[in-house]
């Protein structure tokens, strides 16, 4: 069974993005895990409460076949967290599938594991994702070796269909084929 980190601002994270992607994911019969930056109810933009299962202070890589995360102004409290930087980059160099969704992408950037990829973002990220030497492509959902990215709540149920496809190609022992 792939076991899944989804991980939310535990502020205003965007309900849509994440009901879509948590349920295909539970359709899908993967092992999900809810992760926030503490272990209290986290509250989405328009009201949704999630119990986080793990702080993501104490994941682990290894314990986990692919990262997801879900946008929404809130993720701005990870933009400067040098340990969920450092979980990307670890996550990146494991090969291992590495999702975001909307806001979210922006901590791609900030990890720096978009270089040369193929990426998709909100408007708002087009020039940041461009500076940070990637290809904006501006479809609804990329997919770039480990890197899967979405422009949003629009593409959220395309974005969360191409996850679970994707995890399909997860080899546990090495990360994607």
């Amino acid at each position: 069974m792939t076991k899944v980190l989804l991980v939310i601002p535990h502020d205003r994270f965007r309900d849509e993005e994440f009901e879509a992607v948590y349920n295909k994911l539970v359709k899908a019969d993967c092992n999900v895990q809810i992760g926030s930056s503490h272990h209290t109810e986290a509250k989405g933009h328009f009201g949704l409460i999630v119990n986080p299962d793990i702080n993501v202070s104490f994941v682990e890589p290894g314990d986990y076949d692919a990262l997801v995360f879900i946008g929404g102004r809130g993720i701005e409290e990870y933009l400067a967290d040098s340990t969920i930087i450092n979980m990307i980059r670890n996550f990146y160099y494991e090969r291992k599938l590495i999702a975001a969704i909307g806001a979210a992408v922006e901590l791609l950037i900030y990890a720096g594991v978009i270089t040369g990829k193929k990426v998709t973002a909100s408007p708002d990220l087009i020039s940041r994702v461009q500076s940070a030497g990637a290809y904006y492509t501006g479809s609804g959902v990329e997919v770039d070796g480990n890197i899967l990215t979405s422009e949003g709540v629009k593409a959220k149920d395309d974005f969360a269909d191409s996850l679970v496809k994707s995890l399909t190609y997860i080899d546990p022992k090495r990360g994607l084929r």
